[in-house]
């Protein structure tokens, strides 16, 4: 829906979600009657991501092109979606108190053979959403649990200095997915699961 636009006075129109759009009253007898287990968000529920959101919104070419070409637009598309997204999460964990033990976001960053933004880009426009994520998570007794797809080795450095606890999946048939030599580089400071 927001395919071409690049003025991001446009984005204070646009219809976003609301947080009474929602209703969180079932979550805690839901969290109550499976307390003996350990229990995640998903992605969906909690926040699909950013960049999935935006790809969404821009349609994938946008989406890659648009924080490159027109990055003031990008960066006000990311606060409207992350403004969201934490209220979301934050709602979710007063609910929660301390009874949610993986906080989940899936964001794809990686294809079969390599990433779909550099290093550089991550941290300049997904780490500061994440990085609060695994806050809340921590503030909350729970654990930054991330999803993301494909070859994105070179990303597991800024993913450790971002605060996320456990990488998911290892695809392995994904260049440099290679799980023995994972485990070996960075098995010590992020758990990797699947």
């Amino acid at each position: 829906p927001l395919q071409g636009q690049t003025d991001p006075a446009v984005l204070d129109d646009y219809p976003w979600p609301q947080l009474d759009w929602f209703d969180f009253s079932e979550m805690d007898a839901q969290l109550d009657a499976y307390q003996d287990y350990a229990i995640m968000t998903a992605p969906g529920s909690a926040s699909p991501g950013t960049l999935a959101t935006i790809q969404w919104l821009l349609g994938m070419e946008g989406a890659l092109s648009e924080m490159l070409l027109h990055p003031e637009f990008y960066q006000a598309l990311i606060d409207h979606i992350v403004k969201f997204d934490l209220a979301f999460l934050r709602r979710i964990a007063d609910v929660a108190g301390e009874r949610i033990d993986f906080y989940r976001v899936g964001d794809d960053f990686g294809t079969q053979q390599s990433l779909l933004v550099s290093p550089q880009v991550y941290r300049r426009f997904f780490q500061p959403f994440m990085k609060a994520v695994g806050e809340l998570a921590r503030q909350h007794g729970g654990y930054y649990y991330h999803h993301t797809c494909g070859a994105i080795r070179r990303l597991i450095p800024a993913f450790i200095e971002t605060g996320i606890d456990v990488l998911d999946p290892l695809q392995v048939g994904a260049a440099g997915m290679v799980p023995a030599e994972l485990k070996a580089e960075f098995g010590d400071r992020i758990c990797f699961s699947g």
